[in-house]
């Protein structure tokens, strides 16, 4: 795997993504059903993400990943969306070397990005 851009400096939230759909119109119950779908969703995009990545299955990392990549990046969750990159990369690459570093921070990049919409965005 390729040295990758470090994500401990990334925000967790980038709001401007949201906050656009909002300046468009849409109803701002829209944005706290992307925000629930998200917290019901991503544990399981996670869970199948450490599967494929402990059954050394790349193809399977980088179709996951790319499903993560895509869905957080929706939302402007920018840590979350580059952990997913990378993974997606490796997957696509067929070399898993620092998948495992990778996908152990998922959970709390997850945790982190939910605490971020919800201050940005509270009910």
């Amino acid at each position: 795997m390729q040295p990758q851009r470090p994500v401990d400096g990334l925000p967790d939230l980038d709001p401007a993504q949201l906050r656009s759909l909002l300046d468009l119109g849409a109803d701002p119950a829209l944005v706290q059903e992307l925000i629930a779908l998200h917290a019901a969703d991503g544990p399981e995009r996670i869970r199948a993400l450490e599967a494929a990545v402990s059954a050394g299955d790349a193809a399977r990392v980088a179709t996951e990943a790319h499903q993560l990549k895509g869905s957080v990046g929706n939302l402007g969750l920018v840590r979350l969306a580059e952990l997913a990159r990378q993974l997606e990369q490796a997957g696509r690459e067929g070399s898993l070397e620092g998948a495992t570093d990778l996908v152990v921070r998922l959970p709390a990049a997850l945790v982190a990005s939910l605490e971020a919409l919800r201050a940005a965005f509270p009910a």
